[in-house]
């Protein structure tokens, strides 16, 4: 049985709330909440956001084949959303970029009956700079053995030209100075990263 996540006329009707409401009421009480404890994961303190001021990130460090994209899409119709659009703020909150979850984004948005309520999507809101932008993307997307690997190392090739040393990488997506050599190699650093180190091409 598919799972329809949004409210009926009827179900608007009776709640006496418009939508705009109604989530300006949901995001009000998650974020009460989450600030009453301190200890509570990020995930605690999904919001709702217009689907309107979310972007894509233009770094997407994995690929999704169309059978894959049929499984996403089912689970969506059939479980609902189980895990939020992990989002950054950008311009004071007058837009998003995606972090992570592009593809759930992309069938929400083009699917209407996939939003819990007309033309919002359900993110965890990060506030940062785009290096740990990127690097959280990796660590999504690695964790999950999902990346491309020519995505995957222009944005290892960014975050180098950001200045981010081989210590800075290694600490924060886990990759050895050998991993980092490949990914250059894979890169347009490559035939730069045969030559020399990265520590002395950031110097």
């Amino acid at each position: 049985m598919v799972k329809t996540t949004q409210l009926s006329s009827s179900e608007q009707e009776q709640s006496g709330l418009s939508n705009e409401e109604k989530v300006s009421l949901y995001n009000t009480f998650t974020q009460l909440v989450y600030e009453m404890s301190s200890n509570l994961p990020p995930v605690c303190n999904v919001k709702l956001l217009p689907i309107a001021k979310i972007k894509a990130n233009g770094y997407k460090a994995n690929t999704m084949e169309p059978a894959e994209r049929d499984l996403l899409k089912r689970s969506l119709l059939i479980d609902g959303i189980t895990s939020p659009i992990i989002v950054n703020k950008i311009d004071k909150g007058k837009a998003f970029t995606i972090i992570d979850g592009v593809h759930r984004f992309e069938l929400i948005q083009s699917h209407p009956v996939l939003q819990p309520i007309p033309g919002y999507a359900p993110c965890v809101v990060f506030d940062t700079c785009l290096p740990n932008c990127m690097s959280s993307s990796i660590r999504h997307n690695g964790a999950r053995g999902t990346t491309d690997s020519e995505a995957f190392a222009d944005l290892v090739i960014n975050l180098v030209q950001l200045g981010w040393s081989n210590e800075r990488i290694n600490q924060e997506i886990g990759m050895l100075d050998g991993e980092i050599s490949k990914m250059l190699q894979v890169g347009d650093l490559g035939e730069y990263s045969r030559q020399t180190s990265l520590s002395a091409y950031l110097e």
